[in-house]
């Protein structure tokens, strides 16, 4: 967390992580196999293409339209 809306007295706890195991693969997957624990974090829909997906700092993907996103610059 870099304090990008400032100075706050409370933790942030982010939400809606989904964790499970995977029970079958495609062929095509390559990083994954039965039984690997995974799981997806509450930062959905980036593009991956923009500067900030690129530098790992999806929660400020250009793309996102969520209103709740704050953006830097």
């Amino acid at each position: 967390m870099e304090r990008s809306y400032g100075h706050s007295s409370t933790h942030a706890v982010p939400g809606h992580e989904i964790i499970g195991r995977v029970t079958r693969v495609g062929n095509a997957v390559k990083k994954f196999k039965a039984g690997d624990l995974v799981g997806v974090g509450c930062m959905v829909d980036s593009d991956r293409t923009c500067p900030n997906c690129k530098a790992g700092e999806e929660q400020y993907c250009l793309s996102f339209s969520n209103a709740d996103v704050q953006r830097r610059g």
